[in-house]
This record gives C-alpha cells, sequence and structure tokens, in this order.
C-alpha cells in the first residue's frame, strides 16, 4: 500500500477516535424474492423480510463493517471512508460493538489484504487475506459490507443476508446517502446522532470526514 493510502486509513480510524430518514418501502421489481424501494434504495433479499430483518440486525451488540479500497490512489477512496464512517458512527452512538475491517484490493480487483482496528481506536493493523476472511465469515457479529462502487451495480442498493448487509452502489456519489439511509432504517436516532458528530468534526477536522448534509 501506497504511502497516501496508509495515510487516508490513518486518518480514518483517527477519526474514528474523535467521534465516539425515515423510510417508506416500496415493492420493486428484480430477481430477488423481497424487493422493496426504500427512499431511492433497493432493498432486496433472498432469505429474509428486509421490514423485519433490518430491527432483528440492529438488535445485535457487536458489528464489524467493512469498506474497500485499492492499493492504487482512487479518487472514491474518500466517498467510500465517509459512507463507513457514518455507519460506525450511529453504531457507536447506540452504544454498540464496532470493528473497522477495511478490505485492501489488488490491481485485479482481488482481496489482498486487510487492515484493523481490532475495535480500538488506538489501534491500526494489517492481516492477512486468510485471517481477515475468517473475521468475515465469523457468526460472532454482523458485518455492514461497504463495496466499492461499480456500474456493475447499476443502482443504489443493500443486499440481506443471514448476520450480514452489503452496501452496492454504481457511482461514489450515493454511496454516503446508502449508508445513512440504511442506518435510519435500522436505527429511528441515526439523524441525531449525525448532526451531534458533524458539529464535533466540523470544530475538530479539517478537509477529513465531510459532514451530511
Amino acid at each position: 500500500m501506497n504511502k497516501k493510502n496508509i495515510f487516508y486509513l490513518t486518518a480514518f480510524f483517527a477519526a474514528l477516535a474523535i467521534i465516539a430518514w425515515g423510510a417508506t418501502f416500496a415493492l420493486a421489481k428484480s430477481n430477488f424474492v423481497y424487493n422493496y424501494n426504500a427512499n431511492g434504495l433497493l432493498v432486496r433479499s433472498n432469505d429474509f423480510d428486509p421490514k423485519v430483518y433490518f430491527a432483528e440486525l440492529g438488535d445485535s451488540s457487536n458489528f464489524i463493517v467493512s469498506p474497500e479500497m485499492h492499493e492504487s490512489v482512487s479518487a472514491d477512496d474518500h466517498s467510500v471512508f465517509g459512507a463507513a464512517n457514518i455507519f460506525s458512527v450511529v453504531l457507536t452512538g447506540n452504544k454498540k460493538t464496532v470493528v473497522m475491517i477495511v478490505r485492501v484490493l489488488d490491481s485485479s480487483n482481488s482481496l489482498a489484504y486487510c487492515m484493523t482496528n481490532k475495535g480500538s481506536t488506538q489501534v491500526s493493523e494489517k492481516i492477512s487475506r486468510e485471517q481477515c476472511l475468517a473475521y468475515l465469515d465469523s457468526n460472532a457479529a454482523v458485518k455492514i459490507m461497504v463495496d466499492y462502487p461499480s456500474e456493475s451495480f447499476q443502482a443504489a442498493s443493500a443486499v440481506l443476508e443471514k448476520d450480514r448487509i452489503a452496501i452496492r452502489t454504481n457511482n461514489a456519489s450515493n454511496i454516503g446517502n446508502a449508508a445513512f439511509l440504511v442506518s435510519a432504517i435500522m436505527y429511528e436516532n441515526t439523524e441525531e446522532i449525525i448532526s451531534k458528530s458533524n458539529d464535533i468534526v466540523g470544530s475538530v477536522l479539517s478537509g477529513g470526514i465531510p459532514k451530511i448534509n
């Protein structure tokens, strides 16, 4: 990983140390068993009804938030980190235990290794691909996967599987809104928590994690 991306990761974990919309579901067409449109976000699952399962996931105590980035610098890294930070802030504000695991992709978009804070704002540790997959396959926490934007996703969506939510968007411009909306579906106090965090970020950071407007 180059120095610029290491700086992004360091700043990202440092921001977590500083900062510790109601959705209406409508039916949407797709190949999934459960298909809804929640304020423009496609919510999909083959096994769980999102109207029920979001609440069940929200009641969990332990979470892994896992954004993707590339080894080479990309302009979209900041947006992906910002979306992951939304989840971390809201979960922490609801007194959940949050471990951050950043999935680092190589030039062929394959998982190369990961960076994690291991649940501590004082830690930023590189772990192997195998160690990373073991964390992400564990049943001990709900996994929120913030996948890198790709045109192949076609639209902003949240895909629910057992103990897992995958955030998938076709461009970086809507990934933050997707993260905010999923958080709001899970927790009614999302807007309040984000608003307070914005005030803290604005007074402490300069050019760091962007505010939610």
